[in-house]
């Protein structure tokens, strides 16, 4: 079987946003998970959706101005088992949903965990499994082609035991994962809130690393201080370029037809304006 190519642009276009939310309980990540403004499937594994019955139009002249629960819909896994019958279902119907997002991937680790000891109780055999089946969980649902993919964390502090400096990363349990999961994504940001010059509390999304916070932005498009909404960080990375969705649109609906059907489609047309713009886009990504 010969190779793959595929342009920058279409590799663009089948990847999506990749992103690994993490911060303090209470900060508003699962909120986050609803400001796609746009189709988007919450896998929950964790008790923590009351936050999406807030008042919605109080909680965007809050702070979260694309907040839109009713375009969001919700299914609570507590197995490994489950979790794979999801993946399963995006796998095999893509035009459902725009947005998958997964809250949390703590949670899921602690599951996997947990089975693992069911299986030995010897931490060196354990620990490494746990670390294998979670990258490999994590890489699977990343590389879903056709969606935005959001995993979102709870947040671990560390603090150095010879310069007494407290910094925060995405908590997960063991001693590799924390350190390796942020490489599987293109986006890692922290959720964190601050004060304005009038004393009012606001939150923001942290997409630039500091002494402090593990953060990364592959774009290089996101700063220090974002708004709490995907669907604006969606505009900040692609622009106003609606191409992009609309291709996922047409991949997604090609991805449920059958072979046959797929080669008498054929390639996507795409404008020769938009391929351009698209492959600029996957330039700064790169640069």
């Amino acid at each position: 079987m010969g190779i793959k190519l595929k342009s920058i642009a279409e590799s663009i276009i089948n990847n999506g946003i990749k992103m690994l939310v993490y911060g303090e309980a209470g900060q508003g990540k699962t909120v986050l998970g609803a400001t796609a403004d746009a189709p988007t499937l919450i896998i929950s594994a964790e008790s923590g959706l009351l936050s999406l019955n807030q008042n919605a139009e109080a909680l965007r002249k809050k702070g979260s101005p694309t907040f839109r629960p009713e375009k969001c819909k919700v299914v609570e896994i507590s197995t490994l088992e489950e979790l794979k019958e999801v993946y399963d279902h995006l796998e095999n119907n893509k035009t459902e949903f725009e947005w998958i997002v997964l809250d949390s991937i703590t949670e899921i680790a602690e599951v996997v965990l947990s089975d693992a000891f069911e299986k030995s109780k010897d931490p060196r055999v354990v620990y490494p499994e746990l670390v294998s089946k979670m990258t490999k969980i994590l890489k699977s649902f990343r590389d879903l082609e056709c969606y935005h993919m959001i995993m979102i964390s709870k947040q671990q502090r560390i603090t150095d035991d010879l310069t007494g400096i407290t910094s925060y990363i995405p908590a997960m349990p063991g001693n590799q994962l924390p350190q390796q999961i942020p490489h599987l994504f293109d986006i890692v940001g922290c959720l964190r809130t601050a004060k304005d010059e009038e004393g009012n509390v606001f939150t923001y999304l942290q997409a630039v690393k500091d002494n402090q916070y593990a953060c990364k932005d592959r774009s290089g498009l996101l700063t220090a201080m974002e708004p709490p909404s995907l669907a604006m960080i969606y505009k900040k990375i692609y622009g106003e370029n609606e191409n992009v969705n609309n291709e996922l649109k047409k991949r997604r609906e090609i991805e449920n037809l059958s072979v046959d059907d797929q080669t008498n489609v054929g390639k996507i047309p795409m404008s020769k304006a938009d391929e351009i713009a698209i492959k600029n886009m996957g330039i700064r990504a790169c640069e």
